[in-house]
């Protein structure tokens, strides 16, 4: 599940689609908060969904750490079938799209993959020669 306040789940959810293929995003929600609307509220229908299906497993990426959603979010990790990840982005979302293994060491590594996808570049560390042929 993708969750964020705004479209950018929705966004996020049609930008992996497009490059990984809908096969791979066939399981995916997306909840986006809106004005007036209550991350709680969604929290505990989620909550409520989680309860009714004990043997299926909920990873859910929300788009910031300490935000609503987030603290909403905190409330369904008392059930050992969910799993929450903070700071979108696509190349988290796409590794934790494509992993085969859901344990902690590997929850772990996706944290370090996600944040190894974030990087600055100016005109003084270019990852590469803008003049080369090869760019």
């Amino acid at each position: 599940m993708l969750a964020s306040h705004g479209a950018l789940s929705k966004g996020m959810y049609d930008s992996v689609k497009m490059i990984a293929g809908e096969n791979i995003v066939e399981n995916v929600q997306t909840y986006s908060l809106l004005p007036g609307e209550n991350a709680l509220e969604f929290a505990l229908q989620l909550q409520k969904e989680i309860a009714a299906h004990p043997e299926d497993e909920y990873v859910v990426i929300c788009d910031v750490f300490g935000g609503s959603i987030y603290t909403a979010l905190l409330k369904i990790l008392t059930e050992e079938n969910v799993v929450l990840f903070c700071g979108m982005n696509m190349t988290l979302v796409l590794e934790v799209l494509m992993m085969q293994d859901s344990t902690d060491d590997a929850w772990a590594t996706l944290c370090e993959t996600g944040k190894e996808g974030i990087k600055y570049f100016n005109k003084t560390n270019l990852p590469c020669d803008l003049e080369s042929e090869d760019f």
